[in-house]
């Protein structure tokens, strides 16, 4: 088996010239010369400049790897996989008869039929190689279902236009509650191509970024709204998401928003992306960026962002030092002539030093067990993590040193990994043979559990997974110190990030009018805070006595603002103290946060139909044909002088959820609406500045959701949710 490193110049010229050998019949020749009347806009020729990775990459190896590693899941795909190769409208036909809708299929069929042309036109000019051949080059020992169409070029997949397309233009027409299902059709299609073998993952997302354009180019020639759909979105997963277009030239300003879109798809962990004060942490070579972050959370942070930028093609990862290569990462964007060094760094939360929360490993652990002891004195406690320090080394994947270290004398995390073993235990999967941390990486016998979804890298978001027989479940574990404590957050989602990757019609549109809203609202703030300087410069210091615009600053905005619009205003947003904006943001009517929450509820059933997949995680079941499950897990328990208290924790499958989230559709649709027992940051009387919501499904509260920033301004807020009471109370 070759690699990439051993072959030599001549040898990777010769590679990288390897194309599809394949002759056209008359029925391919037919469709090169068709029109395509619908989609007469389509420009052809620009669509020509998005070229595949090329062969000899490390992108296309990764890729390769990644087709590999599917072919386990080949035996359970078989049915869709035949039924797609030949039959792609079929499926949703099947679905559609299921529930009596009607569409109007002659038009559906003639844009897809359109479609074709457009796309083997594409294929013909890239003529990228299949993945088989280029393995076969390689000596990879891949191999493939036999399929009937997968007789042309690589590059783009026509099955995941075919797929997207349809989906988007069926779904325009069925009741909005089938939307999420109908769409999911088109993934499934999209998929097929990639667990068969046939297809890169980077041709799956070139045919659905086509297939989102000519979607709008659909809604265009019908005198419809003009949507916009971000594109390209794939990565060895299932899909990668592009780093985003630069708002101005300021390179700092451009290296927060690349930071700022890592954090976006990390929805697990809540960043503050800031820019690093510290002395030489920035020269004429590189730009320092910090992200504050729980002490707990940084090294899955770091590892989670080293993967999403591995997987982009405009960002290429660097090396750090290895004294500081698990909490920080660093890479080089093609536009930008420094490189980005990230400095995760702790909050004051809980403190820093040289320790780390064994809490996911102590519970992990502990599910290896069927039963245990109740511990309550410190030498019962003790030997329990004795007992489970034993354990481990065995049993437990992805751990580090640290963690096993931090386990002594940690009577608080024991008593939360008590409460939450034991509920995984009385729901049937104690006992386990395996269990694998994910925080620092996906070991190989779980990877390909992983999903990706509306932009999130970690949309299954197991912290751990347990293996018992052939059985797997992934546990999403949380922590609190009495039933009577706030619900820890479920999700921690960028609103923009959100709606751009939803594929939910309209909703990229309501995104970008926001954005240009927010623009709006800072550079009244920035120009404010000047004012403010000008007339009261003994007041208008931070904390540290600091000005709120320095020099430079000052200089860059010109004495009446004139230097800040639309494309600058996120450099200086991220130079005004914090606590300067968050009071702007909370004791003003005209705060940006009430046009957002203006829009949420006019877009509300949009809102939450993401927000409720997002919460629930329901296509999650489908894993359930690989012997996956997954459950919402909180421990409950804390350490007192008296001695370790341990509460009932809770315990919510994805599965039950999803179930009883069925039930209640037949009772109502999917709704938001602001709490109106809540002061919102834009009422009079306002001290935070946070928006609160109630998700509804009929009648039924799923869900207090709060909307809020998370401490990096020049991105947009995030929602925050936790499960409500009632939604909790009807899982029993």
């Amino acid at each position: 088996m070759k690699t990439f490193s051993q072959l030599n110049e001549e040898s990777v010229d010769s590679l990288n010239r390897l194309g599809h050998n394949g002759k056209y019949n008359n029925k391919r020749l037919k469709s090169l010369a068709r029109p395509y009347p619908a989609f007469e806009d389509f420009d052809l020729e620009e669509w020509q400049g998005y070229p595949p990775p090329l062969n000899n990459s490390t992108v296309t190896h990764n890729e390769l790897r990644y087709l590999m590693s599917l072919g386990s899941k080949r035996k359970v795909w078989k049915a869709e996989m035949t039924m797609y190769d030949k039959k792609v409208i079929q499926p949703f036909k099947d679905y559609l008869d299921e529930f009596g809708i009607e569409v109007n299929w002659d038009r559906i069929k003639e844009l897809n039929y359109q479609r074709g042309s457009i796309i083997l036109s594409l294929k013909k000019y890239y003529n990228r190689v299949r993945p088989i051949t280029l393995a076969k080059k390689l000596e990879l020992p891949l191999d493939t279902f036999p399929l009937k169409t997968a007789d042309t070029p690589s590059y783009p997949s026509g099955h995941a236009s075919s797929g997207r397309l349809v989906s988007l233009l069926v779904a325009d027409e069925a009741p909005l509650e089938h939307r999420k299902n109908i769409l999911e059709i088109g993934e499934r299609i999209s998929d097929s191509r990639m667990v068969a073998g046939a297809h890169y993952p980077s041709d799956t997302a070139f045919g659905k970024r086509i297939a989102d354009e000519l979607y709008r180019l659909s809604k265009v020639r019908g005198l419809e709204p003009d949507l916009k759909f971000e594109g390209l979105e794939f990565d060895l997963e299932m899909m990668l998401r592009e780093a985003p277009e630069f708002s101005g030239t300021d390179e700092t300003t451009n290296a927060l928003e690349l930071t700022g879109f890592i954090d976006d798809q990390i929805s697990s962990i809540s960043g503050d992306v800031q820019t690093d004060p510290r002395a030489k942490s920035s020269n004429g070579s590189k730009i320092g960026v910090q992200i504050i972050l729980d002490p707990d959370d940084r090294i899955k942070f770091t590892t989670m962002a080293k993967g999403i930028i591995t997987s982009d093609p405009d960002l290429t990862l660097r090396k750090v030092s290895s004294s500081r290569s698990t909490k920080d990462f660093a890479f080089n964007h093609e536009k930008l002539d420094k490189y980005v060094y990230v400095n995760t760094r702790p909050n004051t939360k809980r403190g820093g030093g040289a320790t780390a929360d064994p809490n996911e490993l102590m519970t992990a652990a502990l599910c290896t067990l069927t039963t245990f002891d109740k511990v309550n004195t410190v030498e019962e406690m003790d030997a329990l993590i004795d007992r489970v320090r034993k354990i481990i080394p065995n049993k437990v994947e992805g751990y580090t040193a640290l963690e096993l270290s931090s386990m002594d004398n940690d009577y608080e995390n024991l008593a939360k990994a008590v409460s939450a073993a034991r509920v995984i235990i009385k729901n049937g999967h104690g006992g386990a043979s395996k269990v694998y941390l994910t925080a620092k990486a996906w070991h190989d016998d779980v990877s390909g559990f992983k999903r990706t979804k509306y932009g999130m890298a970690d949309f299954n978001a197991s912290d751990f997974i347990i293996k018992k027989g052939n059985k797997y479940i992934g546990i999403s574990l949380k922590k609190k110190k009495s039933p009577k404590t706030a619900d820890p957050t479920i999700i921690n989602n960028s609103l923009f990030a959100l709606l751009r990757k939803s594929g939910v019609t309209g909703a990229s549109q309501v995104a970008d009018d926001l954005e240009v809203g927010a623009g709006e609202f800072y550079i009244k703030i920035v120009k404010k805070a000047q004012r403010y300087q000008r007339r009261f410069p003994k007041k208008a210091v931070d904390k540290n006595g600091n000005p709120f615009l320095d020099k430079e600053t000052l200089k860059d905005l010109g004495k009446r603002g004139t230097g800040i619009n639309q494309k600058t205003w996120k450099k200086f947003v991220q130079r005004i103290p914090n606590e300067f904006i968050n009071s702007q943001l909370s004791k003003s009517t005209a705060t940006i946060l009430k046009p957002m929450a203006d829009a949420i509820v006019d877009k509300a059933d949009i809102f939450a139909d993401i927000l409720l997949e997002i919460i629930i995680k329901s296509t999650l079941r489908e894993l359930k044909s690989v012997n996956f499950e997954y459950a919402l897990v909180t421990g409950i328990g804390r350490y007192l002088k008296s001695g370790i208290v341990v509460d009932k924790g809770d315990y919510y499958p994805v599965d039950v959820m999803a179930t009883k989230l069925d039930e209640l559709f037949e009772t109502g649709k999917p709704n938001m609406k602001l709490n109106s027992n809540k002061t919102q940051a834009f009422d009079r009387g306002a001290t935070s500045a946070i928006v609160h919501f109630d998700l509804f499904v009929g009648k039924t509260k799923i869900s207090d959701l709060q909307l809020r920033y998370k401490g990096n301004f020049q991105s947009a807020p995030s929602f925050q949710a936790q499960l409500s009471k009632e939604f909790k109370e009807a899982l029993k």
